[in-house]
């Protein structure tokens, strides 16, 4: 029996209308998988250039925090500078006395013997009252109270270490820097992110947690501590101890913040002074004006607040193990064609809290006790000593143009299950064509890939992958070296390869579970030449 052909339209229109209608479920498939792909993506970028903002603006803080520790350091050799100067002045009358009293011993003109010699004793006896009544109830109501102020400053350093440094259990929890790692390794600001966008289907991609060196944790960890010496598996507290330099807390002393401090003493007071205390020099003057056959004169006066080893360096040779100042000049007595030249000087040392090294001392007269008293040490530097210095928040990386200078990146690996939403177009059936003929599979869900060479390869979840830089830039200063003194730091989104480690964390982190594929496609376009990395 044939058909008609009415009958025969009619088979042809519902096929066409079959068809027509597979087409264009086909097309809003494919329009909504690219649609979703790019959500996936624009979130990816959102969240890794909020978390390098959010980088950016810790590492000015902390440079921030840092300069006003330097700050601190600075006003400390101000304070130990006036210290200094006041004991140098003190240091003027003894010196003075014991110029005279050489001149006394020594001098044996005619004129001397018969008129200088007197006045010289009568002045030295007028410094001496004077320095009795005088001193034990100005300078030393003064001078402790003076060093227990430069003590003080040294404790206001400490608190803002441990608001910057990484907090441990004896330490803050709420620091800058516990902050920061924490927000790198809870993802809580890409958590956030995903969560405003209200797409449920949406979440960071899977891993075994911080200590996989193959996960998005452990990259952003190791870029933030500069990449020094470990492989991302140590626990928090080793991993962030390790010898060497970079954004840390490691315990470990960065010069940078002492020579910041020598370049930021700026004031010629504390750099190199000169003058000699006036109101020393007039109440000598006034006792010296009383005798015509004497006379004494000052010179050579210089003085200096720095860090170093031992006295008269003025920052030679610059250390982390004192705090010093000192005033070094001479003073010149002369009566009836003699004279005698003494030095005068001043020295304060101060030391850690742990150490009894710290000292006062100025020039004294014979008879006069040597005053070296403890009101001048420094706070505790536990737990690296010795040094008066509070340990650092630095970065100081050693590595060049292959790890952008140290600069640390941050990368943001999201997934999207596919099947956690169907769509009314997502159709899967099977159709016989025939009465005897194969059952026919109709899949326009998107799960799994047909064909010969990956059928059936799950591909329910998407990945998108997007990385941003933290980099330093000041303008006007193109060649200034990253760091963190100055509050320069800023955040861009950068390619996946920005540094040579980039493309490996890209195949290390896709190249687990069922993102294994996603990983050879990668370098599938990487190998034939595919720029779109860049």
């Amino acid at each position: 029996m044939t058909r008609s052909p009415r009958g025969q339209n009619l088979v042809l229109l519902a096929l066409t209308m079959l068809f027509l209608a597979l087409m264009v479920t086909m097309t809003l498939g494919l329009g909504m998988r690219i649609r979703q792909k790019h959500e996936l993506q624009n979130l990816a970028d959102a969240a890794a250039y909020s978390n390098a903002v959010m980088e950016a603006r810790a590492f000015n803080n902390a440079a921030v925090i840092n300069r006003l520790q330097i700050s601190y350091w600075v006003a400390q050799a101000a304070d130990q500078s006036l210290i200094s100067w006041t004991g140098y002045a003190r240091g003027m009358q003894a010196g003075s006395r014991n110029a005279l009293r050489k001149l006394i011993s020594t001098c044996r003109t005619p004129r001397f013997l018969a008129r200088g010699r007197q006045q010289a004793s009568d002045l030295e006896a007028d410094l001496k009252n004077y320095a009795s009544a005088t001193y034990p109830s100005r300078w030393d109501s003064l001078d402790q109270p003076a060093g227990l102020e430069a003590q003080d400053v040294q404790s206001r350093i400490v608190s803002l270490h441990t608001e910057l440094a990484r907090g441990w259990t004896a330490m803050n929890p709420d620091s800058v820097q516990q902050r920061l790692f924490r927000a790198l390794e809870d993802q809580s600001l890409t958590q956030q992110i995903i969560l405003s966008s209200r797409l449920t289907d949406i979440d960071v991609l899977a891993s075994s947690g911080p200590t996989d060196p193959a996960s998005v944790v452990s990259v952003n960890r190791r870029e933030v501590d500069c990449d020094f010496g470990g492989t991302g598996n140590e626990p928090l507290e080793q991993s962030f101890q390790k010898a060497n330099p970079g954004l840390c807390s490691r315990a470990t002393w960065n010069e940078n913040q002492l020579q910041a401090a020598m370049g930021t003493r700026g004031d010629s007071f504390v750099t190199g002074r000169g003058p000699v205390p006036p109101k020393a020099l007039a109440d000598i003057q006034r006792f010296d004006s009383n005798y015509d056959e004497v006379s004494i004169s000052f010179s050579g006066v210089s003085g200096s607040a720095f860090w170093a080893p031992g006295a008269n360096w003025h920052a030679e040779v610059i250390t982390t193990l004192m705090s010093k100042a000192d005033d070094h000049g001479t003073v010149t007595v002369s009566s009836s064609g003699c004279s005698v030249t003494e030095a005068i000087f001043d020295e304060l040392k101060s030391t850690w809290e742990e150490d009894s090294n710290d000292a006062h001392e100025w020039t004294n007269a014979e008879d006069e006790p040597q005053d070296a008293a403890l009101y001048h040490t420094m706070g505790s530097c536990t737990p690296a000593c010795p040094s008066v210095w509070v340990r650092s928040f630095g970065f100081s990386p050693a590595d060049g143009p292959d790890d952008a200078y140290g600069q640390p990146k941050v990368v943001v690996a999201l997934e999207r299950d596919l099947t956690k939403h169907v769509f009314p177009w997502e159709l899967h059936f099977s159709f016989p064509f025939s009465a005897t003929g194969p059952t026919r599979s109709w899949d326009g869900r998107g799960d799994k890939l047909a064909g010969t060479a990956f059928a059936g390869l799950n591909i329910r979840k998407q990945t998108a992958w997007s990385t941003g830089i933290i980099y330093y830039h000041r303008m006007d200063y193109w060649e200034e070296f990253p760091n963190l003194l100055n509050p320069f730091w800023r955040a861009t989104l950068a390619p996946s390869d920005v540094d040579a480690q980039a493309r490996d964390d890209v195949k290390r982190v896709l190249n687990q579970g069922d993102h294994r594929w996603q990983k050879d496609a990668f370098d599938e376009l990487v190998r034939v030449g595919y720029k779109g990395l860049h």
